[in-house]
C-alpha cells in the first residue's frame, strides 16, 4: 500500500512538472554541473589550470580536460537547449570571478 501511495505521489509530481512546462514554457533544472562556463573563459585563459587538471587526469580515472583543453561544451549544450544558468543570470555587469593574483601559484597535488 505504501508503494502505491509513493508511486501516486511520484506520478503527480511528474504531472505537475509537465503541466507547468506546457502552461508556462518553463523548465527548471537544478544541479551543480561541475564544469566551466563559456562566459567565464576569459578568466581561465591564463593557462594555469590545464597543468593542474592534466596532473589529476593522469592519476584519476575521471577526466577533466578534453584533448588537453578546458571544456566549455557541457554547459553550453545545456544553454543551447534553452535552459538558463540561474546563478550567472543574476550577475551584475561588473562581475569579476575571484581570480588569483599573478604572484600566487597552484600546486596540482595539494590544490
Amino acid at each position: 500500500m505504501l508503494f502505491g501511495f509513493c508511486l501516486l505521489l511520484f506520478f503527480l509530481l511528474v504531472l505537475h512538472v509537465v503541466l507547468d512546462y506546457l502552461l508556462h514554457q518553463r523548465l527548471h533544472l537544478a544541479g551543480n554541473f561541475n564544469t566551466f562556463l563559456p562566459l567565464e573563459s576569459t578568466y581561465y585563459s591564463h593557462g594555469r589550470l590545464e597543468p593542474f587538471f592534466n596532473k589529476r587526469d593522469s592519476i584519476y580515472p575521471k577526466k577533466n580536460l578534453n584533448h588537453g583543453e578546458l571544456d566549455y561544451s557541457v554547459i553550453q549544450k545545456v544553454r543551447n537547449f534553452g535552459l538558463i544558468y540561474l546563478e550567472a543570470s543574476f550577475r551584475t555587469s561588473n562581475y569579476e570571478l575571484g581570480a588569483m593574483e599573478e604572484t600566487e601559484t597552484v600546486n596540482p597535488i595539494t590544490a
